[in-house]
């Protein structure tokens, strides 16, 4: 994936959407710039919403939800993208950015793996979830 090419002001912008920018200011000494920004969005401890942070709550919760079985689906996927975020944090001078797309792809397995556990017919029953009119 290429960083696209836009001003300080852009980086700015996106930090403030996505509520990131005083925990960002926080943490870096330089101006914006696209690598900084999306590694910081994504790998960053220190900003609750990161993906990493979000990954590390989902595999806490999908323990839970599963009574603590660490070989679930779901959370297997979660680990890998977790453990895959993390090695990129680690190796200098390699952005997460470099691999978005397998990023994206293992979300994409991580829906159909939540939605396959917890959302289909024969598991909705089995936890004994309704809605108006009856079973679902």
């Amino acid at each position: 994936v290429k960083a696209p090419q836009h001003g300080v002001f852009h980086h700015q912008v996106l930090l403030r959407c996505l509520g990131a920018f005083e925990g960002f200011v926080r943490h870096s000494l330089r101006q914006p710039e696209f690598e900084s920004v999306a590694d910081f969005a994504m790998l960053s401890r220190s900003f609750p919403n990161s993906l990493l942070s979000s990954l590390e709550r989902l595999e806490a919760q999908l323990e839970a939800l599963t009574d603590g079985n660490r070989e679930s689906r779901p959370r297997q996927i979660a680990g890998m993208i977790r453990s895959g975020l993390e090695y990129h944090g680690l190796v200098e001078g390699e952005p997460a950015m470099d691999s978005l797309d397998e990023i994206i792809s293992g979300l994409g397995l991580l829906s159909e793996a939540v939605t396959e556990r917890f959302f289909t017919g024969d598991a909705v029953i089995q936890s004994g979830m309704t809605h108006v009119g009856g079973r679902l």
